[in-house]
């Protein structure tokens, strides 16, 4: 990650920036598994976020492998949560 001064225009030190909390929002949603069936519950993603926005332009999701919840899911294709289907 690069710190940007946006004044200055070029890129600063780790030890020249001045970190501060602020209060977000998580925000969760289902990524559908690709030709599942509407409220099949075993076949969706999900995943949680701070940055929504990010959403549209995701090309591809990952789960841990050794994770017992989604290695069902390895190898499947999920959608876009935001696309509604026609």
């Amino acid at each position: 990650m690069v710190n940007w001064a946006p004044k200055l225009q070029t890129a600063i030190s780790d030890l020249e920036v001045e970190y501060t909390d602020e209060p977000g929002t998580m925000y969760f949603f289902k990524y559908p598994v690709e030709g599942a069936a509407a409220g099949d519950d075993d076949l969706h993603l999900p995943v949680a976020t701070t940055r929504p926005e990010t959403i549209l332009g995701d090309t591809a999701v990952a789960v841990n492998p050794s994770d017992d919840r989604f290695k069902h899911l390895i190898g499947q294709r999920c959608v876009v949560p935001l696309n509604p289907k026609p």
